[in-house]
């Protein structure tokens, strides 16, 4: 299983990589920029990694409380956390229902039905970032 810093050096390394990658299998360097920056905020902020108390959790700083509730509920590696396609939407949905619960739940409809397919692009890069995570604990 990877340390935190191994975790964060292989988000760090991947990220121009996947990137390009996006940007050529779009045609928009627009999309690959897109990507890029969610894939790094995914691995940094979004992480597998916050079902325990982290570096990801620990870079809430003050926000870090929601992020109690998913601790507790969430066993650590379980396939809620970790698991390929479940994880990662989770957690996004995990901050939705946050921004919901503080009054943003109608900008979020709005941005997802003006953007759809720049969510997308966000959620993919999400996962992606997860599976890079994924891969460093199977080492």
């Amino acid at each position: 299983m990877a340390s935190g810093k191994q975790h964060d050096c292989s988000i760090a390394y991947t990220t121009p990589i996947y990137g390009l990658a996006a940007a050529w299998l779009t045609g928009s360097v627009g999309y690959g920029l897109l990507s890029a920056i969610a894939f790094l905020w995914s691995g940094f902020w979004l992480s597998p990694d916050l079902d325990i108390h982290s570096d990801p959790y620990k870079r809430w700083l003050i926000l870090r409380w929601c992020w109690l509730p998913y601790q507790k509920l969430i066993p650590h590696r379980s396939v809620w956390s970790h698991g390929i396609g479940i994880g990662s939407q989770l957690r996004i949905l995990y901050v939705c229902a946050w921004l919901a619960l503080l009054g943003f739940g109608g900008a979020i409809v709005q941005l997802v039905t003006q953007y759809p397919k720049e969510c997308l692009v966000l959620a993919i890069a999400c996962e992606a970032s997860a599976l890079v995570h994924l891969f460093m604990d199977c080492k």
